[in-house]
């Protein structure tokens, strides 16, 4: 990654989600709820080190709980993003909503979906979801007006969406 960066210094480094943990293959089991957690610092650690950009939320990295995920950004160098995860009990974004990168002489404002539909499980429901057409509607519609983020040359989504009722369109 450092030969990449010091040859192609107009680039990003960005996750979509999922990184911390694998879920979908078998549940989190209680005896081994200390070993995923070191698990998941050791990657973020690794993170780190690549010097990351930003990375979306993926359903899988709630798995531990919101509040598990929320304190281990803290110890991130890079954003962790969504657009649309919010906080239950407050209604707030859990995390950065976007954010803007330079690179190449482009501004690229980079925001983050996740899709409700992952969650079937109770225990999945500490945080609620603004749906995600809404707000991929918002940010488009933000593009067109004189919004601080949006004077970027590129508009990036970083996204998990599954289950659309309709095809996903293009973002511009």
């Amino acid at each position: 990654m450092q030969s990449v960066r010091e040859t192609k210094r107009e680039s990003l480094l960005l996750d979509s989600g999922d990184l911390f943990f694998d879920r979908y293959r078998k549940e989190i089991r209680a005896e081994d709820v200390t070993a995923q957690s070191e698990k998941a610092h050791l990657i973020l650690k690794c993170y780190n080190l690549l010097v990351y950009d930003a990375m979306g939320i993926g359903d899988d990295d709630l798995s531990l709980g919101k509040d598990f995920l929320v304190d281990l950004s803290k110890n991130a160098s890079f954003p962790f993003i969504s657009s649309n995860l919010m906080d239950k009990e407050t209604g707030e974004a859990l995390f950065k909503t976007h954010v803007i990168k330079e690179t190449g002489g482009l501004r690229i404002g980079i925001f983050s979906l996740l899709s409700p539909y992952f969650f079937s499980v109770e225990s999945d429901q500490e945080s609620c979801f603004a749906s995600p057409l809404r707000k991929r509607k918002e940010f488009s519609e933000k593009s067109g007006r004189k919004q601080t983020w949006l004077f970027s040359s590129v508009i990036l989504a970083i996204r998990q969406i599954l289950n659309w009722r309709k095809p996903c369109r293009a973002l511009m």
